[in-house]
């Protein structure tokens, strides 16, 4: 063992920071509490089909901020390219 410096210093420090692992029976008991159940709720078609257009129209545009950047991007980058002597 190193007894000197930096590297003792590690070794304590490595030695000190292990902790139990925690078992998986632990885990799911934890998740299983009072205070982590969700409560399931009915939805009607009309929420069901409203909820989906909300979450088609934010994906549409994020798919249009996405090209548009992308396009911004490669129009400068081209354009610094163009200029870039050999």
């Amino acid at each position: 063992m190193l007894g000197f410096g930096a590297a003792s210093e590690m070794q304590k420090t490595v030695k000190n920071l292990r902790r139990k692992p925690i078992s998986s029976f632990e885990k799911i008991k934890d998740l299983n509490s009072s205070s982590g159940k969700i409560e399931k709720k009915e939805v009607s078609q009309k929420e069901l089909a409203a909820i989906r257009e909300k979450v088609q129209k934010e994906n549409r545009i994020r798919t249009i901020r996405f090209a548009l950047f992308l396009i911004i991007s490669i129009i400068i980058l081209t354009y610094f390219i163009g200029f870039y002597k050999y």
